[in-house]
């Protein structure tokens, strides 16, 4: 099981405020604390507990401990999909990997955060599950590890104005400070938060990007491309040598020059999946999405 919001770990199956032994806060997906039920029991009303066991090896000062926890469903959730999906998304900043047996064994390959899956199945192994992909091997299904549907992640962000990097994920030890006439552009390689040691702490979001850690605020930072058509369906061209318009949505095929301060009529946005998106016009030619290049009206 996996917590869905703050829960605490009671000595006994009727909870009261001072048997609690340790108190978990909401944390995000990829960092919710988790624990392996080892039996069931009734408070004196007759509701429902877990008996559990820590096994968030991260948090030191609790890895192991035993006791109760709610086994109420808006707060806790089994932290393997016992169901077959389509789809699913790599969302661990670590990635996952891939192995040809499903008890995990002769690894094929390692994947990154913001991977689409193609799933062919669910299997059982022993008190997990795996997803069987279409080309035969093997993932977890780890909620913290995978997520059903396409999830999106930036690839590239912008600074809006001054904007520190640091060593770590705490945003510790400050190692380059960009001006803000800069407009620092960063390549993603994952996205991450803050605090993932702490059962106390919740976190906030952090790009990790070479050299280091930014911060994930979007106050701070930008996604370097536009992820939605305009309101307007207009967008005006601000680079300084203008930009060019291609036939094909990777930008390949004839092109033609567009001048700066041209007002261009958008029909739809290509998402490609946080990376770098493209809008078709409404002439069917496709131009960039980056926000160094136009400006939505």
């Amino acid at each position: 099981m996996y917590a869905l919001k703050k829960v605490y770990l009671y000595q006994h199956p009727t909870f009261k405020k001072g048997e609690r032994t340790v108190g978990y806060v909401r944390k995000q997906r990829v960092n919710r604390p988790m624990f392996v039920v080892t039996g069931y029991a009734r408070s004196k009303a007759g509701l429902l507990r877990y008996q559990v066991r820590d096994v968030n090896h991260q948090y030191r000062h609790t890895d192991g401990r035993t006791g109760y926890i709610t086994a109420k469903s808006s707060y806790v959730r089994p932290v393997y999909y016992q169901t077959k999906h389509q789809t699913v998304t790599v969302i661990n900043p670590q990635g996952v990997n891939l192995y040809k047996n499903k008890n995990r064994t002769q690894r094929t390959r390692h994947l990154r955060q913001g991977q689409l899956l193609k799933v062919k199945r669910i299997v059982k192994h022993r008190l997990t599950t795996r997803y069987q992909l279409s080309n035969g091997n093997y993932v977890t299904a780890n909620r913290k590890l995978v997520k059903l549907g396409t999830v999106t992640y930036p690839k590239y962000v912008m600074a809006k104005g001054a904007l520190n990097r640091y060593q770590t994920v705490n945003l510790n030890k400050k190692n380059r400070h960009y001006q803000r006439k800069q407009r620092a552009i960063f390549k993603v390689s994952y996205t991450d938060y803050s605090r993932n040691t702490s059962n106390r702490l919740t976190g906030v979001k952090r790009y990790k990007v070479a050299g280091g850690y930014i911060s994930g605020n979007p106050r701070l930072v930008t996604n370097l491309y536009y992820q939605g058509r305009p309101h307007s369906r207009q967008v005006r061209v601000i680079a300084r040598s203008g930009i060019r318009g291609y036939q094909h949505q990777n930008l390949t095929g004839r092109s033609y020059k567009i001048p700066k301060g041209k007002v261009l009529k958008i029909r739809r946005i290509i998402v490609r999946n946080g990376l770098v998106n493209r809008y078709q016009l409404t002439n069917g030619h496709y131009i960039t999405a980056n926000k160094t290049f136009v400006k939505t009206k």
